[in-house]
């Protein structure tokens, strides 16, 4: 059986956002037929292990920290010493910013990059907003060299993928997106809940501030709510709790008891990178959902058949409005959701690639 070594710091077992939920189900899947050993940055807290227990397959997870969040060298050096122990077939680091570990790598060991999204266009969104927090110390040129240095890059946007591999060359690329979990929920014929799910992410809070401000106001009709989930609500102040009809609900593990109360999905989202995994998770579960252009990266194909676009305030409110006062239309629109993530996003067509791969090295 082959060894594959994810070299992370995300703590994918713990939920609570996009890219955890993509490594999630990206590393259950790839378990079911090869050994995956995941070299955790971190340390173990109290319940890693029932949520290790909780996924799909249950990955070997190597806790690198010990009594203190180890330095780059140190983590490194923990890293080349485990593999030299513990021979494996590949080694996959999580993002680029984790690129110096390939100085570490034994020799022999084929290297893949998964990138969530492009670090550099990241940083351009984030300044086209002006916004430094999102700024990378790594230009576009200098994640070209690097994204040559190893053997495969993953891409989990269609468009990034287009873009990378015209670049580097269709042989060192795979396209790999989010194969969402499929779930039905009963449509109700009056609208009481539109939902929004978020980390605690920069985008996310623009997203959720300017619909409270700009759209809400416009959309607000008695018996109506905007309930937002997820850590996002951490950077959230208690003003725009205040307003009527909102209602921050905070960090829920369990998915399906968030869609089963939503009615409509927002994802007002104006500026970030990659593949928006908030938008397929909606349209797994069934539900109406309205985004951005930008939101919509890697999605185009379903506008207007499975999701609704709006960028103005003028937009967004007569998409709302529109879905508000017309049950069928829900429903319709939930159903096509539902057939396009289903046709396009399934399991073995997303990592099927990547696990022929990793079985040929």
């Amino acid at each position: 059986m082959k060894k594959i070594a994810i070299i992370t710091n995300i703590a994918f077992w713990r939920k609570g956002a996009g890219n955890k939920s993509r490594l999630a189900v990206m590393s259950s899947y790839l378990a079911r037929r090869i050994e995956i050993i995941v070299l955790f940055s971190g340390h173990e807290v109290a319940d890693d292990r029932q949520l290790l227990r909780a996924l799909p397959v249950t990955p070997r997870v190597i806790f690198c920290e010990k009594d203190r969040l180890p330095g780059l060298l140190e983590f490194g050096e923990r890293v080349a010493a485990f593999l030299e122990d513990n021979p494996v077939d590949c080694c996959m680091i999580e993002y680029v910013e984790l690129s110096f570990l390939m100085d570490f790598i034994p020799p022999g060991i084929k290297m893949l990059l998964d990138t969530h999204d492009i670090s550099s266009d990241r940083a351009l969104s984030f300044a086209q907003f002006e916004n430094e927090k999102g700024t990378s110390s790594i230009s576009y040129e200098e994640e070209i060299d690097m994204f040559l240095r190893y053997d495969k890059v993953i891409l989990i946007n269609s468009d990034d993928y287009d873009k990378i591999s015209c670049k580097i060359g269709a042989e060192k690329t795979l396209l790999v997106p989010h194969a969402p979990v499929i779930r039905t929920h009963p449509h109700r014929p009056v609208v009481k809940n539109i939902g929004f799910v978020g980390s605690d992410y920069l985008p996310n809070e623009d997203a959720i501030v300017f619909f409270s401000e700009k759209i809400w106001p416009h959309v607000h009709r008695p018996g109506l709510g905007l309930h937002v989930y997820g850590h996002i609500c951490e950077l959230l102040d208690s003003e725009l709790a205040s307003r009527s009809g909102i209602q921050l609900e905070g960090f829920v593990r369990d998915d399906n008891e968030i869609y089963s109360k939503i009615d409509i999905v927002i994802n007002p989202v104006r500026f970030g990178a990659g593949l928006k995994i908030k938008n397929l998770e909606a349209l797994a579960n069934g539900l109406p959902l309205v985004t951005t252009r930008h939101g919509s990266g890697g999605l185009a194909a379903g506008k207007n058949r499975a999701f609704l676009q709006a960028d103005d305030v003028d937009e967004w409110v007569a998409q709302l409005e529109r879905l508000i006062d017309d049950p069928m239309l829900r429903f319709s629109l939930g159903e096509e959701g539902l057939k396009f993530v289903t046709e396009q996003f399934q399991p073995d067509r997303c990592y099927g690639e990547l696990m022929r791969y990793i079985e040929s090295c």
